[in-house]
């Protein structure tokens, strides 16, 4: 391999990083607001679990997570998501933010 090779694979996993950070990012966006939607006893309890204290400490700073914190984190919030009312979960599997959730999915479940 040369040089030049060597840059284009390089530049090419910086940006697949790149690309991937930004869908993590955009992904704690929406759940953050979809755990606004948890039945009050439920959100509460989460609130107070040290659950919510990893949640806390990944999505205040996405992108510094590494690839097994995300993973930890996909599936804390997967795990919470299933508790929203029936009404909640079928507006968002019809949302335009459905398939970036299935995306980041694919990636760290």
């Amino acid at each position: 391999m040369d040089g030049e090779e060597e840059f284009e694979i390089s530049a090419e996993t910086n940006i697949a990083k790149t690309v991937e950070e930004d869908l993590f990012q955009k992904f704690v966006s929406i759940v953050d607001e979809l755990l606004g939607k948890l039945p009050e006893d439920k959100l509460n309890l989460f609130l107070e679990s040290t659950d919510f204290d990893t949640y806390k400490t990944i999505a205040s700073n996405p992108n510094s997570a590494n690839n097994d914190e995300k993973s930890d984190f996909f599936k804390l919030v997967n795990d919470k998501l299933a508790q929203l009312p029936e009404e909640a979960i079928n507006e968002f599997i019809a949302s335009e933010n459905w398939p970036l959730y299935e995306e980041v999915g694919e990636l760290y479940n």
